[in-house]
C-alpha cells in the first residue's frame, strides 16, 4: 500500500484528526452545577468587568485559530475551503503535539480580503491567537501599500495643469502601453491593467525581503494561485475573442491528432509559471540566508543587489512577459 493510499485510509477511518475532549468529568449534579449553570455565571461576571480575565477563566489562554480561505494550501494552490480542511487539521495537530497549544481549524468560504479581516476580527474574542499564513499577512501588507500609494499618487490629477508626478505616471503608463501593445496587439491592450497589477505585486513581493519580511512568492501556494489566475484569464481571453466553438477548435490545430498535446498545455503552462517564479525566489532567498551565515555582514550586500533586487524584478518581468505571450497566442 502506498503512502497516498495509507493517508486516505487513515483520514477515512478517523473522519478528522481532531476531537473535543472535556478537561473535567461531569458525573454528578455538583459537577454539572460547576461547569455549567449556575456556577458558570461567576467567571462570566468577572470577565464582563475585566475582559483580560478571559485568559484566566477560559480556554482562550491556550487556544489559537488556524484560519485559511483555501487559496494558498501547501503546494496545492487555490483548492477552496473544504479541500483545505485536512491541511488545517494537520496544522492544529502539530500545534498540540509539538507546542501543547490547542488549535481550531477554521476554513472561510470567501477569498475577499475585507471579509476575511472582518471574520478574523469577529472570531478573535474566542482565541488567544489566530494563525494566519505569513504569506497571506505579507500579501495584505503589500496590497495596503499599493492601494495607499495609488491614492497618494493619483490625488489632484488635472487635465489643464498636470504636475510632475502626474506627468511621470502618464509617461510610465505610455511606455508600458507601447511595450505591451507590441506584444499583445490592439485587441490585447484591454488586459494591460491586469498585467501591470501583477507586475507591481510580484515586484514588491520579491523586494519586500529587503526590509525583513519573507517574500510571499516564496510560498508555492501563492505562485500557484497567481499562475492559475493568469492562465484562466488567458483561456477566457481566447473564448471572448474566438467564441466557445473557435476556442475548442483551436485544440485541433494544426491537425486533430495533436489535440491531447494542446489540451495538456492548458495544465503545463500554469505549472511552468508557478515553478519558475517559486523556484527562483526560493533559491535566491536560500542563497542570501546562507551568505549571511557564512560570510561577514558587509559582504552579502552586493549579492543582495543581485538576488533580492535585480533577480526579483527580473522574475516579475518574466512572469508578466510570458502571460502576455500566452494572451497574444490565445487571441490570435
Amino acid at each position: 500500500m502506498t503512502n497516498q493510499e495509507k493517508a486516505l485510509e487513515l483520514h477515512a477511518k478517523l473522519q478528522g484528526k481532531l476531537e473535543t475532549v472535556s478537561k473535567t468529568p461531569v458525573r454528578t449534579r455538583e459537577d454539572l452545577a460547576l461547569v455549567y449553570t449556575p456556577g458558570v455565571a461567576e467567571p462570566c461576571k468577572v470577565i464582563a468587568k475585566d475582559p483580560a480575565a478571559a485568559y484566566t477563566y477560559t480556554m482562550k489562554a491556550n487556544t489559537v485559530a488556524v484560519v485559511s480561505d483555501g487559496s494558498a494550501v501547501l503546494g496545492l494552490g487555490n483548492i477552496g475551503p473544504k479541500a483545505a480542511m485536512p491541511v488545517m487539521e494537520g496544522k492544529a495537530v502539530l500545534f498540540k503535539e509539538f507546542g501543547g497549544v490547542n488549535a481550531v481549524p477554521i476554513c472561510l468560504d470567501t477569498q475577499d480580503t475585507e471579509e476575511i479581516i472582518k471574520a478574523v476580527t469577529w472570531l478573535a474574542p474566542a482565541f488567544g491567537g489566530i494563525k494566519v499564513p505569513e504569506s497571506v499577512v505579507v500579501t495584505w501588507i503589500i496590497m495596503a501599500l499599493l492601494i495607499l500609494l495609488s491614492i497618494l499618487l493619483t490625488r489632484n490629477l488635472s487635465i489643464d495643469n498636470p504636475g510632475k508626478v502626474q506627468l511621470a505616471l502618464e509617461s510610465g503608463y505610455q511606455m508600458a502601453e507601447s511595450f505591451f501593445g507590441e506584444l499583445l496587439g490592439a485587441n490585447g491592450l484591454k488586459y494591460l491593467p491586469y498585467l501591470l497589477s501583477v507586475l507591481l505585486y510580484i515586484a514588491v513581493a520579491n523586494l519586500i525581503g529587503l526590509i525583513g519580511f519573507k517574500p510571499p512568492t516564496k510560498d508555492m501556494g501563492v505562485t500557484a494561485a497567481m499562475a492559475v489566475m493568469s492562465i484562466v484569464l488567458v483561456e477566457v481571453a481566447g473564448i471572448r475573442q474566438k467564441g466557445t466553438k473557435g476556442w475548442l477548435k483551436g485544440f485541433l490545430e494544426p491537425i486533430w491528432i495533436v489535440a491531447p498535446i494542446n489540451l495538456l498545455e492548458v495544465f503545463t503552462r500554469p505549472l511552468s509559471l508557478c515553478m519558475r517564479l517559486f523556484g527562483n525566489v526560493l533559491g535566491a532567498f536560500v542563497i542570501m540566508e546562507l551568505l549571511k551565515l557564512l560570510v561577514p555582514v558587509a559582504l552579502p550586500v552586493p549579492f543582495s543587489f543581485y538576488f533580492d533586487i535585480f533577480d526579483g524584478l527580473i522574475q516579475a518581468y518574466v512572469f508578466v512577459f510570458l502571460t502576455s505571450m500566452y494572451i497574444k497566442e490565445a487571441i490570435e
